[in-house]
């Protein structure tokens, strides 16, 4: 299963579901195809709140993570 971070709670699916992406969006991201830096700021903040993380240390997980994938 891809993720955007370690310790990941809901799958790629669920969360662009949720936040209402399209179904690649999040894809995208955790296969390096599109920049972590220039994710939307609204889209940080609803993957979030979802997962129940604080938006920075969010962005400094799947920083690390993808560093390391």
């Amino acid at each position: 299963m891809k993720k955007l971070y370690k310790e990941q709670k809901h799958s790629l699916y669920e969360i662009q579901n949720k936040i209402g992406v399209s179904k690649i969006t999040l894809y995208n991201y955790a296969n390096k195809k599109r920049k972590i830096d220039n994710m939307p700021t609204k889209m940080l903040l609803d993957i979030a709140y979802y997962e129940m993380i604080e938006p920075n240390e969010l962005i400094k997980r799947i920083k690390e993570y993808l560093k390391w994938t």
